[in-house]
């Protein structure tokens, strides 16, 4: 970056070669020139930006199509569990199970 010494040397010169009728001309050039760039690299930015999104997104979408994918063979594998419980015989595991006695005990006076 220039300093500011080099930019008061700089502008002398450029007045000097081009004259005061010109600068202003040159100036509005060189501005639109400046703004012409800058929109160039803010829409590049954009652009890239925008692809790095869609990569990302391709990513995620094809980590969860996986992801599902997985899901459904371990579930065609491990066979199914009954859709309905209500309707299975009460083996060891459904029937009611014994209360303690201090428990009962208890069940019993409040009645």
């Amino acid at each position: 970056m220039l300093s500011i010494p080099h930019m008061i040397v700089v502008f002398i010169v450029v007045l000097v070669v081009f004259g005061p009728q010109k600068l202003p001309e040159l100036a509005r050039g060189l501005g639109k020139l400046m703004a012409e760039f800058r929109k160039a690299s803010t829409d590049f930015k954009s652009a890239f930006e925008e692809e790095m999104r869609d990569m990302e997104r391709q990513a995620l979408q094809a980590e969860r199509k996986k992801a599902a994918e997985a899901v459904a063979a371990s579930a065609a594998a491990e066979p199914s569990p009954p859709l309905a419980p209500a309707l299975r015989q009460p083996g060891p595991q459904t029937q009611k199970r014994p209360q303690p006695r201090l428990i009962q005990r208890r069940a019993q006076l409040r009645i």
